[in-house]
């Protein structure tokens, strides 16, 4: 059991992982001003409620069966100090050994009962929460994995990575104190009315601890909750520091620029340092406080009741069954006020989930999906496109179709738009206005996973995995232990079967995380692989032979198109040879140069 000053581990440690890019959370300013930060809004509020009911009913039946199994933990728990009454006054007689090894016995026995019911109790509950949080990370992972780049604007990887960690761990204390809390209720219940057929003056000064310390409730809690919000901001602006320092140190550590992360990590981590000293501070206050009033309370009932021992009117054993049950009257008091502050975190955390879970893509999957077109020859084309970032015309009634077995080419100088026009054309972006179909059928009225069958991307900086370089090829792809055969044919058509042969472990290389023991031109060729192995019908490729060699650069242009010769290929790049293989390049007009714009751009 534990109190207010304990915390939740994931609201204390400043070691959890982070991120970035909201610097508030759900609501509050950014971490590290001073000012204490708003509670939950109403709308996050709202939300926060309704994704803890969801955990509870997502596992409820387990969940009740930890509260009743507690709730007879309890009813046990308080038959202990009784039954050590009765060894006291009725066991402990001159020449009757059998009376006291009776109730030796059946004090041993309720501790036997009361051992087996805590196993069972905590068992339930810790397979409950585990549960319940697997499922709230599924859900998450599932959730994020369809919201597009626009839909996540403001949320980095550092910072849902804490939603699902940090935010869930959370959770899960939570989730065991509500279940806590309502066996904790039902052995006050039974300890009150212990304590009312002992003696009710006894009864009496057991209940006035209740109103004291729900007092101390009414304080703490707000500032508890504001406090956390804003160390979670913290450890989501140092989830960003980290990851920006353990992927970009190999970037800027040619210009001397590593010191710059490093200090960025060290004043992110003294910042959530700072405000986890905030929160422990307001929660050691709140449990000292808490413990102080029923001890106290325990002290004035041990002098009413050793009065009443002198009188006779309460014998001794009835005076040590009054003590333990004050003991256990003021321990779960203290650890019903301590759920507080699991409660106040929890609302956070849950808000914190429940914001991402909001969050609406702007790519949805169609109300009414039309059929997808069936594979085979294909035509690409994009009409009347206009892409807008911010307050700067990226594309502006641009048009650009490709059949199967044509390669068309687009080139332009730096921000005229080529990558914003292929992410539109692969439906990863939405255009501002425009419209892109696949043999006649707009894609927004397609199922994603259809367009993603049959138009195939490959981004110029690509990504992998950790893992092997075999799992690195068969994302996405369905893994069955005979394909290694079309693994090696598509690492042929990427030119990567020569590097691939040079590994001593082939296809079981374990490739570091994003690729980081291979160059880029490797994880280029890689991508590349991975993008035939799925066998579009339409693929894009975004200056993907950037990082590589001109040799390496035309067999992989020769092999492509000798191994595919029906697929259509739009390939954004300034590179010659591929302006020489392409049947036609399709030039884009450079941005317009505003104060806003000049000296930047997206390619």
């Amino acid at each position: 059991m534990t109190g207010p000053a304990t915390g939740s581990p994931a609201t204390s440690s400043p070691d959890s992982p982070d991120s970035p890019d909201s610097p508030a959370g759900p609501a509050g300013p950014a971490a590290g001003t001073g000012d204490p930060a708003p509670a939950l809004s109403p709308e996050s509020h709202a939300r926060s409620r309704a994704f803890l009911r969801w955990c509870l009913r997502a596992q409820w039946r387990g969940l009740a069966l930890a509260a009743c199994t507690g709730i007879v933990v309890q009813g046990l728990f308080v038959l202990l100090p009784w039954g050590v009454q009765q060894a006291v006054d009725r066991g402990i007689t001159p020449g009757d050994a059998v009376q006291t090894a009776f109730w030796a016995a059946a004090v041993a026995g309720l501790g036997l009962l009361i051992t087996v019911g805590q196993i069972a109790f905590q068992w339930w509950n810790y397979l409950s929460g585990a549960r319940v949080i697997k499922q709230t990370r599924e859900r998450l992972a599932a959730h994020v994995l369809e919201l597009d780049r626009a839909a996540l604007a403001g949320h980095g990887p550092g910072e849902l990575a804490v939603r699902g960690g940090r935010d869930a761990e959370a959770l899960w204390n939570w989730l065991s104190g509500v279940v806590e809390t309502v066996q904790l209720i039902a052995g006050l219940a039974v300890i009150l009315g212990a304590l009312l057929l002992l003696d009710p003056l006894l009864a009496v000064i057991g209940v006035a601890v209740i109103p004291l310390l729900l007092g101390l409730a009414a304080v703490f809690p707000r500032r508890y909750e504001a406090a956390s919000l804003v160390l979670g901001a913290a450890h989501g602006d140092r989830g960003a520091a980290v990851e920006g320092l353990l992927s970009g140190t190999a970037a800027v550590r040619g210009v001397g620029g590593e010191h710059v992360l490093v200090t960025r990590h060290h004043d992110h981590s003294a910042e959530v340092t700072r405000q986890t000293v905030r929160v422990a501070r307001i929660g050691t206050l709140w449990g000292a406080l808490a413990s102080f009033v029923p001890l106290a309370a325990a002290a004035a009932g041990l002098f009413v009741g050793g009065l009443a021992a002198v009188d006779g009117r309460l014998t001794v054993g009835g005076l040590l069954a009054f003590a333990s049950w004050m003991a256990m009257l003021a321990q779960r008091v203290d650890t019903l006020v301590g759920q507080q502050t699991m409660r106040r975190q929890a609302a956070a955390s849950a808000a914190r989930i429940a914001e991402v879970l909001a969050l609406a893509p702007r790519l949805p999957e169609p109300a009414d999906p039309l059929p997808a077109p069936p594979a085979g020859p294909a035509r690409l084309a994009g009409t009347g496109i206009r892409v807008v970032h911010g307050d700067r015309t990226v594309l502006d009634d641009v048009g650009l179709a490709v059949r199967s077995g044509e390669t068309v080419a687009v080139t332009g100088v730096t921000g005229s738009g080529k990558t914003s026009l292929l992410r539109v054309l692969a439906r990863l972006d939405a255009p501002d206005a425009g419209t892109v179909t696949l043999d006649g059928v707009r894609l927004d009225r397609l199922r994603r996973r259809d367009v993603r069958a049959r138009i195939g991307f490959v981004p110029q900086r690509p990504v992998l995995t950790s893992g092997t370089l075999r799992s690195a090829l068969l994302l996405g792809a369905e893994l069955t232990p005979d394909r290694d055969g079309e693994l090696r044919a598509a690492c042929h058509v990427a030119a990567f079967d020569d590097d691939l042969a040079g590994f001593p472990d082939g296809l079981d290389t374990v490739v570091g995380e994003g690729g980081t023991t291979l160059s880029g031109g490797q994880v280029q060729r890689i991508a590349l692989a991975r993008a035939l192995l799925r066998e579009p019908d339409v693929l894009l490729l975004d200056d993907v032979t950037s990082a590589l060699d001109t040799g390496t650069e035309n067999l992989v242009l020769t092999r492509l198109r000798a191994a595919r010769p029906d697929l259509a290929i739009v390939f954004a790049g300034h590179r010659e040879a591929v302006h020489a293989l392409a049947d036609r390049v399709v030039a884009l007009p450079a941005p317009p140069v505003t104060d806003a714009t000049s000296g930047a751009g997206r390619g």
